[in-house]
C-alpha cells in the first residue's frame, strides 16, 4: 500500500484532479453562503488545470516504454496543443467581459460590463475580497450604444435597476 502510494503522489495528473475537486467543493460551499469566486479566479484556474494536464500527460507519455508508442502519442499531444490553444485564446479574446471595482451608491462593488452593438450593460454584484464576489446581482444599468468608459458621468442611462437579496428586482 505505502508503495502505491509513493507512485501515485508522484504522478501530476493526480494533483491536477484533486485541486479540481477542491475547487469545484470550494466553489459549492461558496455558492451555499451566497457568494462565488470573482471572474479572474477561474482564468487562473483555466490555465493551472491546462498547464497541469498537459504537463501530467506528457509525464506519462515519458513513462511509456515502447518507443514507437511514445512517438505517435507525443505527435499526438503536440497537434492537440496547436490545435486547441488558438481556439482558448479566441474565446477568451471575444468573450471578455471587463471588469471594475467601483464605489456606487455608498457600496463597493464589482462592475461587470457586457457590451453589444446596439446596449452596454453593467451589472454590480457586492465586492467581498480580491477573491470572491456576492452572488445575486445588486444593480443593472443600461446605456445605448458602446460606452468607452461607462463610469464617466457624460453617458445617459436608459434604465437602473435595483436587485433584493434574493436576486428580484425591487426598483427601476
Amino acid at each position: 500500500m505505502k508503495n502505491v502510494i509513493c507512485r501515485l503522489s508522484k504522478i501530476i495528473l493526480i494533483y491536477v484532479i484533486l485541486f479540481t475537486v477542491v475547487f469545484i467543493a470550494s466553489r459549492h460551499f461558496l455558492s451555499i453562503l451566497g457568494f462565488e469566486y470573482r471572474r479572474w479566479v477561474f482564468y487562473g484556474l483555466e490555465i493551472i488545470l491546462i498547464s497541469g494536464i498537459i504537463v501530467g500527460i506528457a509525464q506519462m507519455i515519458i513513462k511509456i516504454k515502447r518507443s514507437k508508442l511514445k512517438k505517435v502519442c507525443a505527435v499526438l499531444l503536440a497537434v492537440s496543443i496547436v490545435i486547441i490553444t488558438p481556439i482558448v485564446i479566441f474565446a477568451h479574446a471575444f468573450g471578455y467581459q471587463p471588469l471594475y471595482v467601483v464605489t456606487k451608491h455608498n457600496y463597493k462593488m464589482d462592475a461587470y460590463i457586457r457590451q453589444s452593438h446596439h446596449v452596454t450593460d453593467i451589472s454590480y454584484y457586492d465586492y467581498i475580497n480580491l477573491f470572491i464576489r456576492g452572488k445575486n446581482r445588486r444593480l443593472q444599468e443600461r446605456y445605448w450604444g458602446r460606452v468607452d468608459n461607462p463610469f464617466d458621468n457624460s453617458n445617459e442611462i436608459i434604465s437602473l435597476t435595483w436587485f433584493d437579496d434574493n436576486g428580484k428586482a425591487i426598483q427601476e
